[in-house]
């Protein structure tokens, strides 16, 4: 593929990066607080780090560091607002040798609050692709499953 042909590509990712950005903030991020303001249960942040900490096993500070950009006391602060909410608690286990490894660990409140945000972002979306004609919802499809084969 030539240079300006990746160019091109490069823009239309953009595009559809900025395009993505405002569906979401139009369809799911009224479903969040927002800096500390709403009344909803979670921000979108803290649905993230529990979504992540529940399907990929990726449960220490360290390890969410690495995957979100976060900082460590960025993601602690966090972490201590999701356990003093119930969410979440941390744990040692005895198999650490460091012991300044904690483990995040979803409580039953958590996984409840996980599984109401995942059903009404699902929702959301079924509603979203109802509307769109086959022929689209089957390019996305794919589109989603190249994401997925590639990594993202």
């Amino acid at each position: 593929m030539e240079e300006s042909e990746i160019k091109k590509l490069a823009l239309k990712y953009l595009r559809f990066s900025i395009h993505f950005a405002c569906w979401n903030a139009q369809h799911l991020e009224n479903m969040f607080n927002i800096n500390g303001k709403g009344n909803k249960e979670l921000s979108q942040r803290q649905f993230g780090l529990m979504l992540v900490i529940s399907e990929s096993g990726i449960d220490t500070i360290s390890g969410l560091e690495k995957l979100f950009h976060i900082s460590k006391s960025s993601l602690s602060l966090t972490i201590k607002k999701m356990a003093d909410a119930g969410y979440v608690s941390k744990k040692q286990f005895d198999s650490d040798k460091d012991g300044r490894i904690f483990h995040i660990v979803l409580t039953e409140k958590g996984l409840n609050v996980l599984d109401k945000f995942r059903d009404s972002i699902c929702q959301s979306f079924v509603e979203f692709l109802s509307r769109a004609q086959k022929d689209e919802r089957e390019k996305f499809i794919k589109c989603i499953e190249f994401f997925e084969a590639i990594g993202i």
